[in-house]
C-alpha cells in the first residue's frame, strides 16, 4: 500500500508538473497575444493619424491644383494681352512709317515714348507671369516635400 501511495504520490507530482508547464505555456501564449493586440492597436491608431495627414496633403494639393488652373488662365489672358499690345505697336509703328514717308518727316520722339511704355507693360507682364510660375513652382515642391 506504501508503494501505491508514492506511486500515486509520483503520479499526482508529475501531473502537477505537467499542469505548471502547460499553465506557463498558456500564461506566455496569453501575455504574448495580449502584446500583439496592443503593437495592433497602436499600428492602428498610427495608421489613422497618417490618414489624416494624407487627407489633409491631398486638400492642400487639390487647392494648389485648383490655383494652378487659375494662374494658368491669368497667364493664358496675360499672354494674350501681350499678343495685342505687341500687334498694336506693330500696326502703330506701320501706320508712323506711312506718314513718315507721305510726310518724309518721321516723327521719332512720339515713336520712342509708345514703344517704352508698351516695353514697360510688356515687362511689367513677364514679370507678373514669372512671379507666378515661381510662387507655382514653390507651391508644388512644398507639396512633394510634404508627401
Amino acid at each position: 500500500a506504501k508503494e501505491d501511495v508514492l506511486s500515486l504520490k509520483h503520479s499526482y507530482s508529475e501531473q502537477i508538473a505537467q499542469f505548471s508547464h502547460r499553465e506557463a505555456k498558456h500564461q506566455k501564449e496569453l501575455r504574448t497575444v495580449r502584446s500583439n493586440e496592443h503593437l495592433k492597436s497602436k499600428r492602428l491608431l498610427e495608421l489613422e493619424e497618417i490618414a489624416k495627414q494624407v487627407a489633409v496633403l491631398e486638400k492642400q494639393l487639390s487647392c494648389a491644383q485648383k490655383e494652378k488652373r487659375g494662374k494658368d488662365r491669368q497667364m493664358l489672358s496675360l499672354q494674350k494681352e501681350i499678343s495685342r499690345l505687341k500687334n498694336e505697336s506693330r500696326h502703330k509703328d506701320n501706320q508712323l512709317t506711312k506718314v513718315a514717308d507721305a510726310n518724309k518727316v518721321f516723327p521719332v520722339k512720339m515713336w520712342e515714348q509708345d514703344r517704352k511704355l508698351l516695353q514697360n507693360k510688356m515687362d511689367n507682364m513677364k514679370a507678373v507671369i514669372e512671379s507666378k510660375d515661381r510662387t507655382i513652382e514653390a507651391q508644388r515642391k512644398r507639396i512633394l516635400e510634404l508627401c
